[in-house]
């Protein structure tokens, strides 16, 4: 390793932002080169490499340090990995945010629990990885840096999160980790993590597969398309009711029993074998949602609605 400066410091989360998106749509190997000739860095080809490339841009070098990778703004950095879907780019997968310790969530509140301090502030620095080639061939041209997101907590329906974080949290209790899934939650999954080796946890020394708190698929393709400027919107519906009981009830007692004719009629909607849009477009009428607009319960589910 050369002699490398010291990492760079920010007094501000929009400094640290606009210095991010200040190397926009430079390849991930162009920006390799850049920390080993400012760093003096190099960094090692394994699963988490283009992170650590993108994470040593500040000058931090990999670590397993728990706190915050810029520690005076508490701000982590996660990498968002983007592939093109029917030619548009979206988050390829899950984001991973700690472990979940089984035998310490028991004893804690949400408010000050580990995983809410850990994805309070999130800069997520997103990266086109092209369809067909993995995180070995991140010095191929298509590893592209395509800038960053923030992510605050508390301005992105966190008692969603905290409702999905208390539902892990009874499990735990009740020594029924191991049938912890990721369909429990909405937002804040526990998946498998590690090599899914069991975990032995409470008083009666029971067992569960190792997990990890993450941020779901679902909920991160909502969160791109939202900051990238697609319209959301929720579902006119009380807490109490399950958006699924929801979703049910209004199309059974506003469809049952009626014609296509009836309904293109009664919601004003043209039926054509060109508009391959008339579905979804009476789908939001009928929940009396904006033309255009996306559902953001339906996009959390990842429900796709047929005929």
């Amino acid at each position: 390793m050369k002699n490398r400066v010291s990492a760079l410091k920010f007094d501000t989360t929009h400094e640290l932002f606009k210095y991010y998106n200040s190397h926009k749509e430079l390849s991930i190997s162009e920006i390799n080169k850049k920390i080993q000739e400012e760093f003096g860095i190099e960094i090692t080809t394994n699963k988490g490499v283009v992170g650590h490339i993108l994470e040593a841009l500040v000058g931090n070098v990999p670590n397993s340090n728990p706190n915050s990778d810029i520690e005076n703004l508490g701000v982590e950095l996660k990498v968002l990995p983007l592939r093109k879907v029917s030619n548009r780019l979206q988050p390829k997968e899950r984001s991973k945010i700690k472990s979940l310790n089984y035998n310490t969530i028991v004893n804690e509140q949400w408010m000050t629990s580990s995983v809410r301090s850990k994805m309070s502030t999130i800069l997520f620095l997103m990266y086109e990885q092209p369809i067909g080639l993995s995180y070995k061939d991140w010095a191929e041209d298509g590893f592209v840096f395509k800038g960053c997101l923030l992510y605050e907590l508390v301005n992105r329906q966190e008692e969603i999160v905290e409702e999905d974080w208390v539902k892990i949290q009874s499990k735990v209790i009740n020594d029924d980790a191991h049938t912890i899934s990721e369909g429990d939650s909405l937002i804040l999954g526990a998946c498998t993590s590690g090599t899914g080796k069991e975990q032995i946890y409470g008083k009666k020394g029971c067992k569960a597969k190792q997990r990890s708190y993450a941020l779901k698929h679902s909920y991160l393709k909502q969160f791109y398309f939202e900051s990238t400027g697609v319209k959301y919107t929720s579902l006119k519906h009380s807490k109490q009711i399950n958006p699924v009981d929801y979703l049910l009830k209004e199309f059974n007692n506003k469809l049952k029993g009626k014609t296509l004719d009836q309904l293109a009629s009664e919601y004003n909607v043209a039926f054509s074998s060109n508009a391959k849009s008339s579905f979804s477009l009476l789908i939001n009428r009928i929940l009396e949602v904006e033309d255009g607009v996306k559902i953001k319960e339906i996009e959390l589910l990842d429900m796709n609605i047929k005929t």
